[in-house]
């Protein structure tokens, strides 16, 4: 069976079995650094009345197009970390979070399972980055001033180390993967 996500990504619904095969051949480096800890993602399901499938392989969207951000500002944004990290985690990467209530304000909740090579990024003071770039009352009225705003005061916040303090803080961390595995939570 296969089905579409509202996020322009197709994905075939697997068995179980073939799910763990996915995870031991694929996920190997995520599942023994997360410890016992989670991350979770919302997805907002196309279909949402079809509750034949509980997991998934995905390839993520590698132009993704913010919904309610000025592009200007994500490529700014993006720009910043491929300077830093060696790629565009807006634009590419995908969204996760060690808060399953937090995930839940993007969708149907899945327990999500990077495949090996797999990098991320977060900050330990930020919880969603663009949360802080929607500025009314700060006097941030320009695409200009935003920039200037996160390039002095947020972007420097960000690293690329400790998968379980990223996981705990219940922080939105950006994942760059080939694939990734799905679990309906």
């Amino acid at each position: 069976m296969r089905f579409k996500l509202l996020e322009n990504s197709i994905s075939e619904y697997i068995s179980q079995k073939d799910f763990n095969n996915f995870l031991q051949n694929n996920c190997s480096e995520y599942l023994k650094e997360k410890e016992h800890y989670d991350l979770y993602r919302g997805i907002k399901i196309a279909n949402p009345e079809n509750q034949n499938y509980q997991r998934f392989v995905m390839t993520p969207n590698r132009n993704r197009h913010p919904k309610d951000v000025d592009i200007k500002i994500q490529d700014f944004v993006d720009e910043f970390f491929i300077k830093k990290f060696g790629w565009a985690p807006r634009r590419t990467g995908v969204f996760a979070t060690g808060e399953a209530s937090f995930a839940a304000d993007f969708g149907s909740i899945w327990k999500i399972y990077p495949s090996n090579g797999f990098r991320f990024l977060w900050s330990p003071d930020v919880r969603d980055l663009f949360d802080v770039a929607d500025f009314p009352g700060r006097g941030k009225k320009t695409v200009e001033d935003v920039n200037i705003y996160l390039d002095d005061e947020i972007l420097p916040t960000y690293i690329n180390s400790d998968l379980i303090s990223a996981i705990k803080s219940g922080h939105e961390i950006m994942i760059n993967c080939d694939q990734y595995g799905g679990e309906l939570v």
